[in-house]
């Protein structure tokens, strides 16, 4: 039997070995469980009479909705492939949402919930949330056209369109260019609640004038009750996982990163001193951020 042995005192290797599979273990459960909730966001991939946006669980206050590939408003588009920022390409369904032209009301607020009846009726409903259940939800967001380098708030709302319980504004510099996402929304009630996307900037003509066209694409979203990897820590480093890109941000001071599998085995070890990104294998792990500050475990679903 291998011990450790540390001021005098002998470990049983064996038994810390359990204990940290353990832990991982009951981190991971949390993301085996987890299901995207905004599972239709793409009408499944379905096109022609049926498959307008707002029969798929999105909504707004003023907007024109169109079938799958069709022209022009709001829409989904298929059969294009678009760049990622930081690497790799994207050439899945993509969500289209005007703020421009004549039909469209310029301050208006798209959102997304879940569809009432599917493909047939624009009913749109709430996504249930439980108290203190931490949800994230990630994807792509692209300025496609029109407006000036535009800003988006992204945000949860307990209506369609009104005002956000949470939100955070993400900038687009480039047209055409996919930017990874993500959003944390931990609801002190249970209800329902939508996401919302507003243009807040980067209109033509100043704050009255026109918007552009967003795309939006890779939509999920995920909640997860508090555990190990939830703690709250002093850490200021931060990483997640969108697609098949893990992305470490705000790196203020030496970082040691360690990426493991679910059996607790180290497949990655890096060091950083600042914000960096890289592609990794799909999967389910668990990583840990340590810095001078402390340490903390996040789990991460690659895809």
């Amino acid at each position: 039997m291998t011990k450790l042995k540390i001021n005098n005192k002998s470990y049983n290797m064996k038994k810390i070995t359990i204990s940290i599979l353990s832990a991982i273990l009951m981190i991971a459960t949390n993301v085996l469980n987890a299901q995207n909730l905004i599972p239709d966001w793409d009408a499944n991939g379905t096109t022609g009479a049926g498959t307008e946006a707002n029969k798929w669980g999105f909504g707004s206050d003023a907007a024109v909705w169109k079938i799958a590939n069709g022209a022009g408003d709001c829409r989904y588009r298929d059969g294009n492939t678009y760049s990622i920022d930081g690497g790799g390409t994207y050439g899945g369904r993509h969500f289209l949402y005007r703020w421009d032209g004549t039909t469209e009301n310029v301050n208006s607020v798209m959102s997304l919930g879940v569809p009432v009846n599917k493909g047939v009726t624009t009913e749109q409903a709430g996504i249930q949330m439980t108290a203190n259940t931490t949800y994230t939800i990630t994807g792509y967001y692209s300025w496609l056209n029109n407006a000036n380098a535009p800003t988006y708030q992204f945000a949860f709302g307990q209506t369609p369109t009104g005002t956000p319980t949470v939100s955070e504004s993400f900038a687009a510099t480039t047209r055409e260019i996919y930017y990874p996402f993500t959003l944390d929304f931990t609801p002190t009630a249970t209800g329902e609640y939508f996401f919302q996307v507003r243009q807040i900037a980067g209109r033509d003509g100043g704050t009255t004038g026109s918007g552009g066209i967003i795309m939006l694409a890779n939509l999920n979203l995920e909640g997860s009750t508090l555990g190990l990897a939830d703690v709250t820590s002093a850490v200021s480093s931060n990483i997640h996982a969108v697609g098949s890109r893990i992305y470490v941000s705000d790196v203020k001071s030496s970082t040691e990163i360690k990426i493991y599998s679910i059996t607790g085995a180290l497949v990655k070890s890096i060091q950083a001193g600042n914000d960096i990104d890289f592609d990794f294998k799909s999967g389910l792990w668990i990583a840990t951020l340590k810095t001078s500050e402390g340490e903390k475990s996040v789990k991460l679903l690659v895809k």
